[in-house]
């Protein structure tokens, strides 16, 4: 038999279950005399529900009767009971004994909810509320005597320690008291076996010291390139995803657009908006093709933004896409379609700050005709959706800590979506919440449980001052912004073809901007998770549709240039910069962007050179290398070049040939 530390079992066990726990029941087969034996499953812990009866030396059935073992299972000494445990079993121990009893309200009356319904002397019965099946099978005693059938119940227990401890619980006919002795290797005994419920420490705890294991796995290292999607009860307003927050907010454009077409917030809150959200022509599989023509590695579907809405199937949530609005699990179906196409499956979360990015409903006018008329969040409607009025700031990155039942909120909804739906790219929309915690140890016990289930997993979090940031221990997303410098470790984009949530007139990139943000964030070790908004109905319009296209069009000519490949010695060449929102590049052919694949290094011309068709790039002098051939990507004929210790001048064809920036391949 395995051996199995004790000790390392009792650490384990914290869970402590209400009275009312309602037990799992299955089976368990001992492949070695093919008995059967119904199990039972208490939190953390599958109990066999029958007292064992595999016949090994050592034990015995009560007074040497066949049909006593069939009824009460077999008589072991402790020694005995030990080896006779099958495989990925052992023998019960002290802290999961006592975790059974309180599970069931204590050893005071827990006899009364384990004993089996029949059998016990004197009308001494239990109600078996847990399927437990406690039977009086009575026990040996070291000079062959046999005691106390239909009147005591014995079984082994293992206490605390590195060596297995012989102690025992008894159930007597008399009283519902469970005893618990010391000692007492002389006799025999009945046995219970408890389910192995690991073998090895989890390799991530809820520590700073443990979660500096994490490592950026490589598929996201090779990926580069991802579509993030904004889709949510915020688009049927067609006004962009902060809606939720600015209704609520006198005197801005959005709380203005509501008053002239839905009303006030005390009368129209954003709570009802969701019976309007249908998503009736929400297709994913024609979406995520489109995503996966693009160019893209992965996508991320927004799972909960700020407000508070959640698009699965969430147990601990009642305000989600499968209860209200479109009666769908959207990130279930977000799921299927992504990952039938073989592309990476991610998600993002906004919920950590929705505690106090929602509390604006939670007020009234100050001025007006409808001053001190509370909004329908104040009113008592909405309640879970809005959150609870507990004098919390409406600031965006507050100082102090969220309240406790909303940490725990967070945590239980955030664990069910990962051990769900198994994403391998989880996003925080900050930092590692929640600043003022008890040293951030809810989000960090959320990072631990990620890391552990999803061992290819990615988690990204943001440099923001409302919880804690640490490139050790998770990577970093740069909302809308980039780097200046290639970055030691793999970091990502989050950035937008237009508003993040759709919005009705907008403007939205070029195709050309998104494939030079691209080559840009890539050259300096980063991905671009690019978003798309979708329209209430669940699908995109003409322009994105176009836009996605294009840019798949570049990657189907490039592809190798970006996939897989790493930074170079230098970033790149050039003095032109992107703003954070700008829709059209400011590139020219003097802005030059490197990466490398192996020994092949692919440079960049971010547009196509002009009049004398000649592209000069001071890197790749031969104090970088020798070149011995250079191709440009699309076109078929041979290039000239000239290269000497200042600089390369390469000499384009006068013709242009493909869109947006072009692509050298350059081998040494």
């Amino acid at each position: 038999m395995k051996k199995i530390c004790y000790a390392l079992l009792i650490i384990c066990i914290t869970s402590i279950f209400q009275n009312n726990i309602v037990a799992q029941e299955n089976t368990f087969t001992d492949t070695r005399d093919g008995q059967i034996y119904k199990t039972i499953k208490v939190g953390e812990h599958t109990w066999l529900a029958e007292n064992f009866n595999y016949e090994i030396k050592g034990s015995s059935t009560y007074k040497g009767e066949f049909e006593n073992g069939e009824k009460y299972g077999r008589l072991y000494s402790f020694n005995t009971a030990l080896k006779a445990a099958p495989k990925g079993w052992h023998l019960a121990t002290d802290a999961e004994w006592n975790t059974l009893l309180k599970s069931v309200g204590g050893s005071e009356t827990a006899g009364k909810f384990l004993k089996s319904k029949t059998g016990w002397k004197n009308n001494g019965n239990g109600i078996d509320k847990i399927g437990f099946g406690a039977l009086p099978g009575g026990d040996r005693f070291i000079d062959n005597t046999y005691r106390h059938i239909e009147e005591q119940g014995s079984w082994w227990s293992v206490g605390n320690g590195v060596k297995p401890i012989a102690n025992r619980r008894l159930m007597d006919f008399e009283n519902d008291y469970i005893y618990n002795h010391e000692r007492g290797l002389g006799y025999k005994r009945s046995a219970r076996y408890v389910k192995n419920y690991f073998t090895d420490k989890p390799k991530f705890i809820g520590t700073l010291e443990s979660l500096k294991q994490y490592e950026c796995p490589k598929w996201f290292q090779d990926a580069k390139f991802g579509i993030y999607v904004h889709w949510g009860v915020y688009s049927v307003m067609e006004r962009d995803a902060w809606y939720a927050r600015y209704m609520y907010w006198e005197g801005t454009d959005d709380y203005k657009y509501h008053l002239k077409n839905y009303g006030h917030p005390s009368e129209f809150g954003y709570k009802d908006f969701i019976p309007m959200w249908k998503g009736e022509n929400f297709n994913p599989d024609e979406l995520v093709a489109l995503f996966k023509e693009s160019g893209a590695k992965y996508v991320t579907p927004c799972a909960v933004h700020h407000d508070n809405f959640d698009l699965w199937n969430s147990k601990y949530h009642k305000w989600n896409s499968v209860n209200m609005g479109p009666e769908k699990d959207i990130i279930g179906l977000w799921k299927e379609a992504i990952t039938k196409v073989g592309l990476r499956f991610g998600v993002t979360t906004h919920l950590a700050r929705s505690y106090f990015w929602m509390n604006s409903s939670n007020g009234s006018d100050t001025q007006g005709p409808m001053k001190g008329v509370p909004y329908d969040a104040l009113k008592g409607e909405g309640m879970g959706l809005y959150p609870t009025n507990d004098g919390q700031t409406t600031m965006l990155n507050p100082p102090e800590t969220a309240s406790r039942e909303w940490r725990t909120s967070w945590f239980k909804r955030l664990k069910q979506l990962i051990d769900d739906y198994e994403p391998d790219h989880l996003y925080f929309d900050g930092a590692i919440p929640f600043n003022g915690d008890d040293s951030y140890q809810t989000g960090l016990n959320l990072l631990a449980h990620y890391y552990n289930t999803r061992p290819e997993g990615v988690l990204f979090h943001k440099n923001r001052p409302s919880g804690l940031f640490n490139l050790e221990i998770a990577s970093e997303d740069r909302e809308r912004s980039k780097s200046n410098t290639i970055e030691e470790k793999p970091w990502q984009t989050d950035d937008s073809i237009g508003p993040w949530g759709y919005k009705k007139g907008a403007t939205y990139m070029t195709p050309g901007m998104v494939v030079d943000k691209i080559i840009d964030i890539v050259s300096k070790n980063g991905n671009m998770l690019l978003n798309v908004p979708i329209r209430a109905d669940g699908t995109l319009d003409d322009e994105t549709i176009s836009i996605l296209k294009n840019v798949g069009k570049w990657f189907k000519i490039n592809r190798e240039a970006i996939y897989a490949t790493r930074p170079w010695i230098v970033a790149g060449e050039g003095s032109s910069v992107i703003g954070r929102h700008d829709k059209k590049s400011p590139y020219t052919s003097q802005d030059i962007r490197f990466v490398k694949k192996g020994s092949t290094v692919y440079a960049f011309v971010m547009d196509w050179p002009k009049n004398d068709k000649t592209v000069t790039i001071k890197s790749l002098n031969v104090k970088n290398g020798i070149i011995k051939n250079i191709e440009l990507i699309g076109y078929k004929k041979a290039m000239k070049w000239i290269q000497n210790n200042e600089e390369l001048q390469i000499i384009f064809p006068k013709n242009k040939i493909g869109h947006y920036a072009h692509t050298l391949k350059i081998t040494f």
